[in-house]
């Protein structure tokens, strides 16, 4: 069977609060140079493959390259997470509100405080 590994690069502003994927619906858009796929069969060392560069996949009757101006999507799914579609607000400092994690970020600061670390 054999492993497939691919290095590139996540530009983790895709991703939610700033980007439009969150946890149980994420769709990777991995940037990768040439040479970054390498196929590493059982028992074998990884070598570079060049099999995906002008690979296709099928997705509504259309043809799709798997690797489109260096970069590869990758959906995932079957995640179990928690639900992000929500911003935390603040519900304590009114200084806080509209600003992410704030919150969380203070009662943490308070509770190191409090524990004197």
């Amino acid at each position: 069977m054999g492993k497939l590994m691919i290095d590139g690069t996540v530009d983790l502003s895709q991703f939610w609060p700033i980007g439009e994927s969150d946890a149980d619906t994420t769709k990777i858009v991995l940037t990768v140079l040439p040479g970054a796929v390498q196929y590493q069969p059982p028992d074998g060392i990884p070598r570079p493959t060049t099999k995906f560069d002008e690979a296709c996949v099928k997705s509504f009757g259309k043809l799709k390259p798997v690797i489109k101006d260096g970069k590869i999507t990758l959906r995932l799914q079957g995640l179990d997470a928690p639900e992000l579609h929500y911003q935390p607000q603040s519900m304590k400092w009114k200084s806080d509100k509209g600003q992410p994690f704030r919150s969380l970020i203070r009662s943490i600061d308070l509770l190191k405080r409090h524990r004197g670390t």
